[in-house]
């Protein structure tokens, strides 16, 4: 198969039908984009509106296989809407009686949207995210049953559903961030898709990397990681590029468990990737008002970390395996492909330079990506988006929108029984106690809990979560705010392959056909590094460019060392088979390269090279073998 032909505007529109659902998707699109822009609209009733819609498309695209569950989610659905309009009515003298005096109204719509929003999550996520808002929900009625520092005075069912019926519940930060982030970029991504440009990076990707051993799997690492950025979920990215790198890493000899685990591992990371980090990033804007400018910076260095691991992995395996590049006549030249349609990446540059460049907020941003998305591509015939194809990157848009809105909402019913109850401070204190103020300690509690409350999520819920509850667990100890938040993002984010839910890793076993527990477990092998990058930038803060230039240069070598051993130990294998000693003086010599310490880091260095000596005479000594036992003649 030839890869040098031009890519086009998705074909697949083409041939799809405009349906109703597709109707209300781009109707819900719209007029949330040009409510953002153009109109005044109540917070409030936006957020209402947007979660009705939610709910709406969420039946719509992902129906029940029960005949007997359409009626209930037509009485659902109609009680949002419903509703929605009760808030549109009311939202004034709502402010005034939330937690206080709510009327019955109040009570019966605020039941009506929390039953809706759980079993929407549910219907999207699965049951790891609308279990843990129940139990939210049973704190919050029965917490005074609880013995001391464990309980509370105790809440009314009216009281709790008024707080989860406001700002402060569902409709509060996370539901915002769905409309104002999520929103604009999913559909930006989305556009990106069906013009031609996703399957443009993968090409890009194929030129740059497809020459080099483990060719394959180096292309979907690339652009699952490019794309991964501006896609609100690990999962709908490895969806939506796993069908194309899954069977290319199998064509170029992969088992299926292993393409599925590269594909899932680089989808994951994209979420930790600027400029966009799957709206991650403007999700920390809000909640510790640091500038989106140094959230990115910040975020450069530990994801650049996290892929050059990634790569190193993926070549390692290549050459234990004995994988070759894939054949010349396959890999497009990268001159001709920045030729003839470089142009498709402009976009993508537009909306960088916005964001950074000029500062304008992420949502004019997007608007700005999505029309050069629209009028770019037009210069040339074969990429021109016809209107189908808008209608229907709109549609792919919104419901992808859907499924992350949802978790938004779940994440506003636990963010707001937290603020009721005080039990983000409790939960705190506890892991403060158990920690015993030892830092070290106090993050591997921190990041185990952070692990667990992201399971089933995806990132963007999981980070609202983990942020609403952990934060003051390690702020007492002297760690920076933005480094407590990417610490707590790249936990509540590497859930995603963590077995056993690790839902990344299990989307991935369903295109690649591999198990879903050997999937997500060679995942967990191979992004590993991401648990360990965590701990490195809060012990070492020049990793995150907080720092003199020539200590974050020292930092930066050091930690690409460390990284490179340990993908080397992980694999027992560079060049030739490791010894199990070897193996772990490099795992102990990246480990001690963790703290910032010029005795650790000479320490580390040592073992590590001694561990290289090694390595070498092992290498020379297979040479000497191999030659010995195929003699030249001469």
């Amino acid at each position: 198969m030839s890869y040098e032909n031009e890519v086009t505007a998705d074909e697949k529109p083409a041939t799809r039908k405009v349906e109703f659902r597709t109707i209300l998707a781009v109707i819900f699109a719209l007029y949330h984009i040009i409510a953002l822009q153009l109109l005044t609209v109540d917070p409030l009733v936006l957020r209402s509106t947007f979660l009705a819609g939610t709910v709406v498309l969420t039946f719509l695209y992902w129906p029940s296989r029960k005949k007997a569950s359409n009626l209930y989610e037509i009485i659902l659905t109609l009680g949002t809407i419903a509703s929605s309009i009760y808030v549109f009515f009311q939202y004034r003298e709502m402010i005034y009686r939330i937690g206080i005096a709510p009327t019955f109204w109040d009570i019966v719509c605020g039941s009506i949207v929390l039953i809706a929003t759980l079993v929407v999550a549910k219907r999207t996520l699965g049951y790891g995210l609308p279990v843990l808002a129940v139990l939210a929900i049973l704190y919050a009625l029965f917490g005074d049953l609880l013995p001391g520092a464990y309980g509370h005075s105790g809440f009314s069912y009216e009281k709790t559903v008024s707080i989860i019926f406001s700002t402060s519940g569902i409709f509060g930060i996370p539901i915002s961030v769905g409309i104002m982030y999520v929103l604009p970029f999913v559909i930006f991504g989305a556009f990106l898709e069906i013009n031609g440009t996703g399957r443009y990076i993968m090409q890009l990707s194929l030129a740059i990397a497809g020459r080099f051993r483990g060719g394959p799997a180096k292309i979907a690492t690339l652009s699952s990681a490019m794309f991964g950025s501006i896609n609100g979920s690990p999962v709908a990215n490895v969806v939506s590029t796993g069908v194309m790198t899954i069977p290319m890493m199998k064509r170029g000899g992969y088992k299926s468990s292993f393409a599925g685990a590269v594909e899932s591992v680089a989808s994951t990371g994209g979420q930790l990737l600027p400029p966009v980090m799957g709206a991650s990033a403007f999700i920390m804007v809000e909640l510790i008002g640091v500038s989106y400018t140094s959230i990115v910076f910040a975020a450069l260095i530990p994801a650049l970390l996290y892929y050059i691991s990634v790569f190193w992995v993926i070549d390692l395996e290549a050459g234990r395996t004995n994988l070759k590049g894939m054949p010349k006549s396959e890999i497009p030249k990268l001159g001709t492909l920045l030729r003839k349609q470089g142009y498709l990446l402009l976009p993508l540059i537009v909306l960088i330079v916005a964001l950074i460049g000029f500062n304008l907020s992420p949502l004019r941003s997007a608007l700005l990506g999505i029309v050069c998305a629209i009028v770019i591509p037009a210069i040339k015939k074969e990429t021109r988006m016809s209107i189908k194809d808008m209608v229907f990157a709109l549609e792919m848009g919104a419901k992808n929108t859907a499924s992350v809105a949802t978790a938004t909402a779940a994440a506003g019913i636990i963010v707001g029984i937290l603020g009721m109850t005080g039990m983000g401070h409790q939960f705190a204190s506890i892991i403060l106690g158990l920690g015993q103020g030892v830092l070290f300690l106090s993050l591997i509690l921190t990041a185990v809990v952070a692990l667990v409350l992201g399971i089933g999520m995806p990132t963007t819920g999981a980070y609202i979560v983990t942020a609403s509850i952990l934060p003051t667990a390690l702020l007492p100890l002297g760690v920076d705010v933005l480094a407590v938040h990417l610490f707590l993002l790249y936990f509540a984010n590497i859930s995603n392959i963590t077995p056993p839910v690790a839902l990344a890793a299990h989307a991935a076993a369903g295109i690649s056909g591999g198990s879903p527990m050997v999937v997500a477990t060679q995942a967990f092998k191979l992004g590993l590094v991401g648990f360990i990058i965590p701990f490195m930038f809060v012990y070492n803060p020049a990793l995150l460019l907080d720092g003199e230039v020539s200590q974050i240069i020292v930092s930066v070598l050091t930690a690409v060392i460390g990284v490179l051993a340990f993908g080397a130990a992980l694999k027992g294998w560079f060049k030739v088979y490791l010894p199990l000693w070897n193996r772990l003086l490099l795992l102990a010599g990246s480990l001690l390269l963790i703290n910032q310490s010029y005795i650790f880091d000479f320490i580390g260095l040592s073992l590590i090279l001694l561990s290289g000596l090694n390595i070498y005479m092992l290498v020379q000594k297979s040479g000497s073998n191999k030659e010995a036992a195929n003699p030249r003649v001469s």
